[in-house]
């Protein structure tokens, strides 16, 4: 797939630890590059024969962004990842190209904000790990980031990709949110418009962990889908009864690339009312209606309910009194 250039979308800054970078990286003698980038890498070649290359790559660091050959065991992960499946159905493919025909795209790094002589990835991370396991350098662009500037450029890097599914982007809005960057930030990272942005968070705010771990990446499955899960989930007792079907030995032996449609097929079930009369019994009312018990037999769980006048006192009562019953209860079981 054909890629813009994605290494001129932030300024480059001012690399102030270009020594490390310096110590750990070499020029690639093989990366083709065009424009100003292809004139640096030229350079670079030409600097290796000098007796004060140091000093010049590090100026030329200083300049703005170089390809170089970088040990990858010296590449650390972003605070923040793009993908839920590192190795995914398309990691192998890619391991083989690299083998075959090297590496084609550099991925684009900065130097570790808090360890020298090592980097940070902003954005390449397969192919980085590819590289570990070929033990090969990798080839990666080299620049000054700020965190700011390395989510926008790992964001729009991702906006022109299409292997990243619906679901993977809305989790990485939401990581960037988490992370405490605001709503332009994000959406700029994203190239999504407001609207999108609140609809994507939205989806994944009701979705728990454990289900996006159950179905994975679903690269088939667009925002609608995505959605109408999401709306159904806004019933707790719906997720509840999801979560638990999915620890179940015939949710855990459906394939990977079946599972939405199976947890969507689920979630759209309408309750069995047998089921519902069941799950009540061994109910307890107050007199004065303040206080009651349900016991459910299905999810195995009571839930007593106060009304809020009286919740704060009778909560401090009954926790003081619970040592005292519960010895009753254990001597009424011996």
């Amino acid at each position: 797939m054909a890629r813009k250039n994605t290494l001129g979308l932030i300024p480059a800054g001012t690399a102030s630890n270009a020594t490390e970078a310096a110590q750990h990286a070499r020029p690639s003698q093989k990366f083709r590059t065009g424009g100003a980038l292809g004139s640096v890498a030229k350079s670079l070649g030409s600097l290796a024969e000098t007796a004060s290359k140091a000093d010049a790559l590090e100026k030329t660091l200083r300049e703005g962004t170089v390809i170089v050959d970088i040990d990858p065991q010296l590449v650390d992960d972003a605070f923040v990842r793009d993908r839920l499946e590192t190795k995914d159905d398309g990691y192998q493919e890619l391991k083989a190209a690299i083998e075959e025909r090297g590496q084609l795209s550099p991925v684009l790094v900065r130097p570790h904000p808090s360890e020298p002589g090592r980097y940070q990835i902003a954005f390449g991370h397969r192919r980085v790990m590819v590289c570990r396991e070929l033990q090969r350098p990798v080839k990666a662009a080299v620049k000054e980031l700020t965190d700011h500037e390395l989510v926008v450029a790992l964001g729009q890097e991702n906006s022109m990709r299409t292997d990243l599914s619906f679901l993977e982007r809305a989790l990485f809005a939401q990581k960037l949110e988490t992370e405490g960057y605001d709503r332009p930030t994000v959406m700029l990272a994203l190239g999504v418009d407001k609207t999108l942005l609140s609809r994507m968070l939205t989806i994944v705010e009701r979705i728990p962990s454990s289900i996006v771990n159950y179905v994975g990446r679903s690269p088939s499955i667009g925002r609608t889908r995505w959605q109408d899960l999401s709306h159904l989930f806004r019933d707790p007792t719906v997720v509840e009864r999801c979560v638990h079907w999915l620890q179940t030995e015939r949710a855990q032996a459906i394939a990977r690339s079946n599972r939405f449609k199976a947890m969507l097929k689920e979630a759209s079930k309408k309750p069995d009312v047998s089921m519902l009369a069941a799950e009540k019994r061994d109910d307890w009312v107050s007199d004065d209606k303040n206080v009651s018990v349900h016991f459910s037999a299905r999810k195995n769980r009571a839930v007593i309910d106060l009304k809020p006048e009286m919740a704060s006192t009778f909560s401090q009562f009954l926790i003081s009194e619970l040592p005292t019953l519960y010895k009753k209860f254990q001597e009424s079981q011996s």
